[in-house]
């Protein structure tokens, strides 16, 4: 097809199957091998190792290790919409009475975000967590996908907590699992790019005002809208990006306006950052990078690629200095 000029401007190959497998079966659906299958595009529209749950955020949500059903609002992309994809792409209407991609709205053109910046060479954390000789469910899943991502994490108890161990790390990351009280602004006076995940510590960092659900809070929702696609925290994503397969709670705060904001839920700044020289809420001056992004309790345990790849964005942005400046 490639070396035919008429066929390569024409032609499009899918590949799927009717089914994964493990080992030489595929009957047992405990298996989630045996529900995930490949499907591939190419032609004269796609783009190289494009992902189709990138370019199809509203539309289809990537499952991770779950088997949702065939009510969930966004579905994942399925073997059968392969039919209506190819009556789509030939121009044609899409199969009577299909329910399966029946709006023909699978897209296949298009680019997935660039992958994050790697952070730098042996990059420290310091993360903050109300118990380190148990963490929450969320906080485990965050430690370990730092570990996992080629960080070295320090856990530190938020009750004993000087400030001064900021020093020692490229970037500081104050879980939602802190006590506001134990901890308040224990971090607000280091240069290190402190990271807040806890709303409620927002107003204690003087990165929002002080009134709890106006000035900062929770909301519930299943995407986030990009506000600065250029800055680096938007991890290249356009428009708005599917983090969970249906809502859940997500932080945020309202900043001053020196304050970059990113994303955004439910029309809320979801993701801000200052810089240091930026003024705060209260009037006086980071004296570093200060930065919140959504990581709420246990919702990360429902993240889709897409909220990691958000995440990895921010956490080597952090790590960098909160550079480049946009």
């Amino acid at each position: 097809v490639e070396t035919d000029p008429m066929l390569a401007e024409k032609t499009h190959i899918v590949l799927t199957t009717d089914h994964g497998g493990t080992g030489i079966t595929h009957g047992d659906s405990s298996q989630l091998l045996n529900a995930t299958i490949p499907f591939f595009v190419w032609g004269p529209e796609t783009s190289p190792a494009t992902d189709l749950y990138a370019i199809n955020p509203e539309t289809r949500a990537d499952p991770g290790t779950t088997r949702p059903d065939h009510a969930a609002v966004p579905q994942p992309v399925r073997n059968a919409d392969a039919g209506n994809l190819v009556l789509d792409l030939l121009e044609l209407p899409p199969i009577p009475g299909s329910v399966i991609n029946a709006s023909q709205d699978l897209a296949v053109a298009g680019t997935s975000p660039p992958p994050p910046p790697p952070p730098p060479d042996d990059p420290k954390v310091l993360m903050v967590v109300s118990s380190p000789a148990g963490l929450t469910s969320g906080d485990g899943a965050v430690h370990d996908h730092l570990v996992d991502a080629g960080y070295e994490v320090t856990l530190l108890d938020d009750n004993d907590a000087t400030g001064t161990e900021a020093a020692a790390v490229d970037f500081v990351f104050v879980a939602s699992s802190v006590s506001s009280s134990a901890l308040g602004d224990t971090f607000a006076a280091t240069a290190t790019p402190v990271w807040v995940a806890k709303p409620w510590l927002l107003d204690d960092m003087a990165m929002t005002g002080t009134s709890p659900n106006d000035d900062f809070g929770t909301t519930r929702t299943a995407a986030l809208t990009v506000s600065e696609p250029a800055h680096p925290l938007a991890a290249g994503f356009t428009n708005d990006v599917t983090i969970t397969s249906s809502a859940r709670t997500v932080s945020f705060g309202v900043p001053a306006l020196d304050a970059d904001v990113v994303l955004t839920a439910n029309g809320l700044p979801a993701t801000f950052v200052y810089h240091s020289g930026d003024g705060l809420a209260d009037g006086t001056t980071a004296v570093g990078c200060r930065m919140h992004a959504s990581v709420f309790t246990t919702t990360v345990l429902s993240w889709t690629s897409d909220a990691w790849a958000l995440f990895d964005a921010a956490a080597a942005y952090a790590a960098a200095g909160c550079t480049p400046q946009p």
